[in-house]
């Protein structure tokens, strides 16, 4: 009730407001010329501009279109249904991710293997390994197992990542993509650098 009483005691009208801006000496429009800006002005206008650039949004989201049948050693999974790309550094053809700016990027990547089957799979940043996800036993149903990777890497402009079978230990069974589920990889810029 409190704020009620405020609104009725206010001024019907905005005369303190008014009083204000006659005191003020504008400018009439007609007296700006075209292309004139102040100093101040130009340097608020730069200044956005240059956050605008460094605040640049970069995400994609792609999933596995198809069963990968058998995928041997260092195979790499090239997820081709790409749903989001933002920025367009996903290539669906490769499987990899370039990245446009340095910074702070989180990816996760979730595989679905046929039941009683294993595999290994791994984060690859510039054909350097970062992190191990095992798919390994048996399965609840015909749906098949599910694994998930995620991982956060700083990267620096040209360093790409991807997901691939891991380089020593060969995978049995296949990569499942069907109405029961498919397996994708996404990944966004969290901070640039």
């Amino acid at each position: 009730m409190k704020s009620k009483s405020n609104i009725e005691s206010a001024p019907a009208d905005d005369t303190s407001l008014r009083e204000d801006n006659q005191n003020r000496d504008f400018e009439p429009l007609s007296k700006i010329r075209k292309g004139e800006v102040s100093l101040d002005r130009a340097s608020q206008l730069m200044d956005r501009q240059a956050v605008r650039q460094t605040t640049q949004t970069v995400a994609f989201y792609a999933q596995l279109s198809h069963n990968e049948e058998s995928p041997g050693l260092h195979h790499t999974v090239a997820f081709d249904s790409v749903k989001t790309n933002i920025h367009n550094s996903y290539n669906r053809y490769t499987g990899a991710f370039s990245a446009p700016i340095n910074g702070v990027y989180g990816f996760i990547y979730t595989l679905r293997m046929s039941c009683h089957n294993y595999g290994v799979f791994e984060f690859i940043k510039n054909d350097e390994g970062t992190i191990q996800v095992n798919v390994d036993g048996g399965c609840a149903g015909c749906a098949g197992q599910f694994t998930t990777g995620s991982v956060i890497l700083a990267l620096n402009v040209g360093d790409t990542v991807y997901v691939r079978t891991h380089s020593t230990i060969s995978p049995t069974g296949h990569i499942l993509s069907d109405r029961n589920g498919s397996p994708y990889f996404t990944g966004w810029l969290i901070a640039p650098l």
